[in-house]
């Protein structure tokens, strides 16, 4: 009798159910159709939609591919598996499926998500700003990418756009605290301090149960102006009973207000469980970066000692780029603060323009000459810090170039990492990764400064707190411009900062956050073995 029931029925039911999200009464029907032994093909199609939404990518893409073997010019299926693919991280399938569909000039609003996704993953902007805004045109429901549109445009250091995109995301109640939050984080970026303060307080009073807006409001010290949040942060325990990825902002947030108390114990405790916790939702990309890095330098090497289809460049003698390379919370950003007080340097962030500039040559270098001029008549300053990997490049390539390597006391270094919640660093949430890392940067430009020492300074960031003035003339004098004591009161220039330092950089150097880790030896300990290892070694 079932077998008579048009599937045509069957498909409005499954439909309606998904609409609800009524994924057990799903399962039971799909339990009591096999019971029966009643099998149809087409509903496989509804099952993997089913383990799609419950994000069960590998069991949703074993009902797609059954469901393709019988319905193979079915092409809203195969963007389905897109992105299932997508998600289980096989690039190479989810691109070949790309590249039929286009063929074709098949367009679906399926398959734009899945350019969409693909695209801003491969960080090909370009066409993932195309897509996104297919999807956004047509439905609320895709309103999600404004977040993607938000991100991309703060790398680019688009703020206009990112407040355009953060202010339309505001408009969906979905989205409604994780706009406010983006709108502080854009103020706060554009030296709005006052505006982003207060779009951050509004978001924890008016949102208490929205968690990840806690470690910018502590970060921001407001804890210490509003008690009342302060100890809704501290006291509210109903929110460690299920931790989650939401709930990350708490412990580093908790972190942060017990440090400002001096109750280090507390302070390490919970450091530890929000890197835990953060490492359990985002693995570190140590292993990544360090295989990224030696197969740079392998090739470089290779490079170096092949001269042939290079052509050799009079070197300039006006310095045209200046690179500050090093480890995240190394100084860095107040560095490039000081040296934008020059109006000849115009500063392109953490750019990566130079990296896909450099990565684009090298795979077909034997037909043309490297070129590479980002726009402007200025020197221009590259804060790009994971540029140390192609520091061999830079100063074989651009004889005009000057690096600057930022370095810091190497436990303080290690435990601002560990401390600063940095979200695309994740291998800062691990000790041991972001020690071993730390050596690698050292040998790595160790190495460099040995072929091009004349082009490369070694800046302190201890000497930049207790001997400003000595240090800052010595660099200056090296990069060959003129001398200012303006260098000396970075802070009164207003200029946009993207990096975790957005509030330090707009303060007078101070030196506070030396000798830091002090307090922090208990934590330390697996850095503390690493170093000395190094040392004896």
């Amino acid at each position: 009798m079932l077998n008579k029931i048009s599937i045509k029925f069957l498909n409005l039911i499954f439909l309606f159910l998904l609409y609800l999200k009524a994924y057990k009464l799903i399962k039971i029907l799909k339990f009591l159709l096999k019971a029966k032994n009643y099998k149809s093909s087409k509903l496989h199609f509804f099952y993997s939609k089913m383990y799609l939404r419950e994000r069960k990518y590998k069991i949703a893409e074993i009902f797609l591919k059954k469901y393709l073997l019988n319905f193979q010019n079915d092409f809203l299926a195969k963007s389905y598996l897109g992105i299932t693919l997508l998600s289980l991280g096989n690039l190479s399938d989810c691109k070949n499926i790309i590249d039929e569909l286009d063929k074709i000039n098949y367009e679906n609003l399926i398959f734009n998500l899945l350019k969409a996704e693909y695209y801003f993953f491969v960080k090909e902007i370009k066409f993932f700003k195309i897509n996104a805004e297919k999807c956004l045109s047509v439905s609320k429901k895709f309103n999600y990418l404004y977040e993607k549109l938000i991100t991309n445009s703060l790398k680019e250091g688009d703020l206009k756009n990112a407040e355009y995109y953060a202010k339309r995301l505001k408009k969906d109640k979905k989205f409604l605290c994780s706009a406010i939050l983006h709108l502080s984080y854009i103020n706060l970026y554009k030296g709005n301090t006052d505006l982003g303060k207060k779009y951050i307080t509004n978001l924890i009073y008016k949102f208490p149960n929205y968690y990840q807006g806690y470690y910018l409001f502590v970060s921001l010290s407001l804890h210490l102006k509003y008690p009342k949040l302060k100890n809704l942060i501290l006291n509210n325990n109903e929110i460690l009973s299920n931790l989650d990825k939401n709930k990350i902002s708490v412990l580093f947030a908790r972190s942060r207000i017990y440090k400002d108390e001096k109750n280090y114990y507390l302070s390490s405790k919970y450091l530890r469980m929000a890197n835990n916790l953060k490492l359990k939702y985002f693995p570190s990309n140590y292993k990544f970066l360090i295989q990224q890095s030696t197969y740079t330098l392998l090739n470089f090497k290779s490079f170096y000692k092949d001269q042939v289809n290079v052509q050799n460049k009079i070197c300039s003698s006006k310095i045209e780029y200046i690179f500050i390379v090093g480890l995240p919370r190394c100084g860095s950003t107040l560095l490039e603060k000081i040296l934008s007080v020059n109006k000849n340097i115009m500063s392109i962030g953490e750019s990566t323009k130079f990296e896909e500039r450099l990565l684009s040559w090298l795979k077909d270098k034997k037909s043309k000459e490297f070129h590479y001029r980002p726009k402007g008549k200025k020197i221009i300053l590259d804060k790009n810090l994971y540029n140390f990997k192609y520091v061999g490049y830079i100063c074989k390539l651009l004889p005009s170039a000057r690096i600057i390597h930022c370095v810091r006391n190497p436990l303080d270094n290690i435990f601002s990492l560990y401390y600063s919640n940095l979200a695309e660093n994740s291998f800062s949430s691990s000790i041991e990764d972001s020690s071993n890392f730390l050596l690698h940067q050292e040998q790595v430009m160790e190495f460099y400064k040995k072929l091009f020492q004349d082009k490369i300074f070694t800046i302190n960031y201890e000497d930049i707190v207790f001997n400003s003035k000595n240090i800052l003339i010595e660099l200056i004098n090296w990069l060959e411009i003129e001398w200012s004591d303006d260098y000396l009161q970075h802070q009164k220039i207003k200029s946009i900062c993207k990096s975790a330092s957005y509030i330090q950089v707009r303060s007078s150097i101070y030196n506070t956050s030396v000798n830091q880790s002090k307090n922090y030896k208990n934590i330390l300990k697996p850095a503390i073995k690493i170093l000395n290892k190094n040392i004896s070694d």
